[in-house]
């Protein structure tokens, strides 16, 4: 057994000791039962005593020592004792072959069952040595029988006709074969199982390696650095010459020099980029989509001999790394060796697992530093968000929304355009942009139905206008403009209102893949703020406003309540609170349902408003209820404006289903501040008091006082 393979494993090891140290119970039992057919007299019992009782002394012996190494195994120690019990069991197992018939005993295929269950535990040739043995055992033990050296007394199978060991040559010829053959086959079976183990253990070596391999790039995954000395680790952990790391610029189309192994990183670093027309390994693996090989770098199609003469490297392995979280293309890593090299597949397929935790190394690094950059745009973002926030009025926020955006992505220009409720964009707002062009981009933004440049995406990025063939439907806009990049972000896509902030520079910009993710985040937070602002304007509406009647609701019935008083205190006036129920309301629901009677309540509230003055307040309390404010108003000219409102309900002709018409009356009650009450609660329950006692003395009525 190779040494790692028992260093690393010696508890295992002990553990299945044990196991088969207890398997002697079975064979005890197998003993026992085939002494037993032998045996017609039971007085010969006895005989058996004595081997069977050695036999579980030894078993109990063996576990009771297997037991003390758990704690602390010792591959010496457990290689003795179990050579000790190999060779105390075979002289078990031989002693009894002769008490249960010699020659002519089963008990021969103990051995069999006894060196199969070894395997794993011996090395081949030890395991054959004391096969040897015991075929040796056997065949003194049948020679003994022989030469009349060991006189051969059965339990109980001389008077049952058992063979002779003068007639038994054939029988112990067969057996010893089957011994021979047995020992043949354990011997190769225990190979195997040892070349296993043995690949067992180096494939648990090798993800070892990888473990710490990964351990390593995370914790210096920050720092770019630390690549030369990942790049260290996998060319230990190959056996390899050199270990280079290439990373590739979508922008350039270009290779770029990322790492190498500590041997080759500095001369690495210094080398130019790679020309775009130069063929390079890095190339083959973004062209092909997987690894490569090459065992001759001088006469391989992935790289061209120029770019091969610059490195030391006979032999290349090329395996493409590939980013996430988009799984875009990074570079390659290359396993080179300056002899000649044969890559196996099993090779390859240790180096792809290497390149998978490359990949996510250098994603991890990169999108560390696109998160630090990130942060910094963040962070001026969200101050500009921040006053955003501050003023959720239309007037104010809009051109918040375009000036912020532009300082955030240091454009020279920018528009925001919204979409109407007939479905047609209008620009809200716009910095350093023509009335001409803003009138035309709208025009052809309500032609495009919306904007169906947004329809399927979130943004839309022209970094140089005279070399992008998109621009070709505003070439004529451009060009009067004379802007050289633009960029359109998407505002709230999904939501009922579309829009797109547009921003733009006067000369060509590449706006980088952090920039692109703050734009899109500013436009995503500028779209919320939007509608928070419509939202916040129709609530603020709502909020103080009856649905059905247009009329003020409740809630501002109450402010304006607290209005007058304080007026009132304040310059010594007085005003009236006249609380209004309709009569009749009740029988009209009924009668023709709610639908008709919400139609009375406009029919009513319509009629009320044209009685009143321009000062006078009215609003819906509630119900069939209405409450009006007169300020400036004394008992007398309440009392004049509610005969006035009682004759315009006693006037209005309802239009109700099937022709039918009714006029309604209401009961009034009235209350003066501060002659009746100087406190908001008071002032109010007086007339709402007096309003139910109108409402007992009969349609119409008006009570003023208690």
């Amino acid at each position: 057994m190779p040494e790692t393979l028992e260093t690393s494993f010696p508890s295992f090891l002990n553990i299945h000791l044990q196991t088969v140290n207890r398997l002697r119970w079975f064979f005890i039992f197998i003993f026992v039962f085939f002494a037993w057919l032998g045996l017609w007299d039971v007085n010969q019992i006895s005989r058996l005593a004595l081997p069977a009782g050695l036999i579980i002394f030894f078993t109990v012996f063996f576990d009771r020592l297997y037991q003390s190494l758990v704690l602390r195994p010792n591959k010496i120690w457990i290689n003795r004792l179990l050579f000790l019990q190999v060779l105390v069991d075979v002289f078990f197992i031989s002693w009894g072959v002769h008490l249960t018939g010699g020659t002519g005993s089963p008990l021969p295929i103990i051995y069999l069952l006894y060196f199969g269950a070894l395997e794993i535990l011996l090395p081949p040739l030890s395991l054959l040595g004391l096969q040897l043995l015991a075929m040796l055992a056997y065949t003194g033990l049948i020679y003994a029988y022989h030469l009349g050296w060991l006189n051969f007394t059965p339990l109980g199978w001389a008077e049952s006709g058992s063979m002779r060991p003068n007639q038994d040559q054939q029988v112990a010829f067969l057996i010893l074969v089957i011994l021979m053959l047995n020992a043949i086959l354990v011997f190769f079976r225990s190979g195997q199982i040892r070349r296993q183990l043995r690949q067992a253990e180096l494939d648990n070596q090798f993800l070892t390696s990888m473990n710490a391999l990964a351990r390593l790039g995370i914790a210096d995954a920050n720092d770019t650095r630390a690549f030369s000395k990942l790049a260290d680790e996998i060319k230990d952990l190959l056996d390899a010459d050199n270990i280079y790391l290439t990373r590739w610029d979508d922008e350039t189309e270009q290779v770029l020099s990322l790492a190498a192994d500590s041997v080759m990183h500095e001369i690495y670093l210094k080398m130019a980029a790679t020309p775009r027309y130069e063929n390079t390994f890095t190339r083959s693996v973004k062209r092909i989509g997987k690894s490569v090989t090459a065992e001759n770098v001088l006469c391989s199609p992935y790289v061209s001999t120029k770019v091969a003469l610059r490195f030391p490297a006979r032999a290349v392995l090329a395996a493409p790394l590939y980013g996430e979280p988009d799984n875009h293309f990074l570079g390659a890593l290359l396993v080179s060796y300056n002899s000649a090299h044969h890559f196996s597949k099993k090779e390859i397929a240790r180096i792809e697992q290497i390149r998978d935790i490359v990949s996510l190394i250098i994603s991890r690094t990169w999108l560390y530093e696109e998160a630090m950059h990130r942060a910094e745009l963040l962070e001026k973002m969200a101050g500009q968000v921040t006053d955003l926030v501050s003023d959720l009025k239309h007037t104010t926020l809009l051109p918040s929304i375009v000036e912020s955006a532009r300082s955030l992505l240091q454009a020279q220009r920018a528009a925001l355009h919204l979409q109407q409720k007939d479905g047609e964009m209008k620009c809200e707002y716009s910095v350093g942009l023509s009335d001409s062009y803003l009138e035309q981009l709208t025009s052809r933004f309500n032609q495009l139905a919306g904007g169906k440049i947004l329809q399927n995406r979130e943004f839309f990025i022209i970094p140089d206008v005279s070399q992008d063939a998109r621009t070709s439907p505003m070439q004529d806009l451009i060009s009067g403009e004379k802007f050289q990049a633009y960029a359109v972000f998407s505002l709230n896509p999904q939501g009922e209102q579309k829009g797109a902030l547009s921003l733009y520079w006067d000369k060509p910009y590449v706006v980088s893949t952090e920039e692109i993710s703050v734009g899109r985040l500013f436009a995503e937070r500028a779209s919320a703020i939007l509608r928070s602002a419509h939202i916040y304007a129709r609530a603020t509406e709502e909020a103080l406003t009856d649905i059905l009647t247009e009329l003020p609701n409740r809630r501002h019935l109450d402010q304006r309540i607290q209005e007058e008083i304080e007026r009132a205190h304040r310059y010594g006036h007085t005003f009236a609170l006249v609380m209004i129920d309709l009569d009749g309301f009740k029988g009209i629901n009924d009668t023709f349902g709610h639908p008709i009677g919400d139609s009375v309540l406009k029919q009513v509230s319509a009629a009320l408003r044209r009685t009143l003055r321009a000062t006078d307040f009215l609003a819906r309390y509630g119900g069939d209820e209405f409450s009006i404010i007169l300020p400036e108003t004394g008992i007398e000219r309440a009392l004049h404006v509610g005969e006035k409102l009682r004759l315009s309900m006693t006037s209005t002709r309802l239009h109700l289903p099937h022709e039918t018409q009714r006029y309604l009356s209401a009961c009034m009650g009235i209350a003066i501040y501060p002659t009746d009450s100087n406190s908001f609660e008071e002032i109010l329950a007086c007339a709402d008091r007096r309003m139910y006692r109108a409402k007992r003395s009969g349609s119409g009525s008006i009570i003023y006082i208690d």
